[in-house]
């Protein structure tokens, strides 16, 4: 009977070693075979302004990308209100607002697929602009998790298409580990399986990530209401940030914003469960991360604003204390955004250590 109770034993000590090593990272290795399942629209602006003379007139020229991350632009077809257009070039003759789309034949499938309609605006006056608007993806990762080069590729292959999708890497259990991660984890209800990204607080990118960069893609809007400049003064452990807001429409609700330091080129090694990406090979030695958070202001989950956003209204934010760790001091972001009642990303903003960021304004 001692000798059964102690190979029982055994047994359920095994079993427990082996749940608690599945446990945080996501044990999904089914292939996915790469299909073009959607398109994205992306134009080089969205905003022009009318010239008085024809010959002096702006243009908007688009590019179109399936999920898999590729360019279709030269086998797209464009159409403005309804109207194909002959290139993926549009010029325009009047101010108002303009609807372009694209469309695809895929071959293989025998599909025609046809990308979300973006608004082009055709303005008479400079001070008819909005703020340019940008998504903000969240990346719980580790250098120990093999699948999280999803992530990490599909990141770089979005960098190559726009510079409007901002991302934050919130490590978890490695050399760069955040403590401080485990609240925002709570909120988002992260149930401990990586690869895990959320796009704007309120969306999952769907997996596998490299096969759907157009997602965080589609959620870039034309313009926000709302702009965000930002300064900072940091140092090798600490520093202070400035933040104004700028509102062109009044925002109701209670809004809350919130700040990361963040730092790039971080060198570690990186598992690879992935065959497809990066050679298939188990271990990028050497992996450059980037964006990775090393500190915190306040509350990760989002500290009041405490002031009404109304019409034509600034709010500015002075000497955010904010303690943090680095390697390079010279390598740090500042990562701020603003958010809504229900936690929604309204705007987020990037700007370099040091260095001001001044509101930047759709075009």
């Amino acid at each position: 009977m001692k000798k059964y109770f102690s190979t029982l034993l055994l047994i359920l000590n095994i079993c427990l070693v082996v749940t608690s090593c599945g446990s945080d990272e996501n044990s999904d290795d089914h292939i996915y075979t790469p299909q073009i399942k959607d398109i994205s629209i992306i134009p080089d602006k969205f905003n022009l302004i009318l010239s008085e003379n024809p010959e002096e007139q702006d243009s908007v020229t688009f590019k179109v990308n399936s999920n898999l991350g590729v360019d279709i632009t030269a086998t797209s077809r464009f159409f403005v209100n309804d109207t194909e257009i002959e290139s993926n070039k549009f010029i325009p003759n009047e101010i108002g607002t303009f609807q372009v789309y694209a469309k695809y034949s895929d071959t293989g499938s025998g599909r025609e697929l046809t990308t979300d309609t973006v608004t082009i605006n055709v303005l008479t006056d400079t001070d008819e602009l909005y703020y340019r608007h940008k998504v903000l993806v969240e990346d719980f990762t580790g250098t120990w998790c093999g699948w999280c080069t999803r992530i990490l590729y599909a990141l770089e292959i979005i960098k190559n298409q726009t510079n409007n999708v901002i991302p934050v890497a919130i490590h978890n259990n490695d050399e760069f580990d955040y403590p401080g991660r485990q609240p925002l984890e709570d909120y988002l209800m992260i149930e401990g399986a990586y690869p895990f990204a959320a796009i704007n607080r309120k969306m999952i990118w769907n997996t596998p990530q490299h096969n759907n960069v157009s997602q965080p893609i589609n959620q870039i809007l034309p313009e926000s209401p709302i702009g965000i400049k930002i300064n900072s003064s940091l140092g090798n452990s600490s520093g202070t940030v400035d933040l104004s807001f700028s509102f062109k429409e009044t925002i109701s609700g209670n809004l809350s914003y919130a700040v990361y330091i963040v730092e790039n080129d971080l060198v570690a090694d990186q598992k690879n469960y992935n065959g497809d990406l990066y050679g298939g090979v188990p271990v990028l030695y050497g992996f450059v991360h980037n964006h990775t958070v090393r500190g915190v202001y306040g509350n990760i989950i989002g500290n009041n604003l405490g002031q009404n956003a109304t019409q034509g209204s600034e709010i500015t934010l002075s000497n955010l204390a904010i303690n943090y760790t680095c390697e390079n001091a010279s390598k740090l972001q500042v990562v701020a955004f603003i958010m809504n009642s229900q936690g929604k990303v309204l705007n987020v903003q990037i700007a370099n250590g040091n260095e001001l960021k001044d509101y930047e304004y759709a075009n």
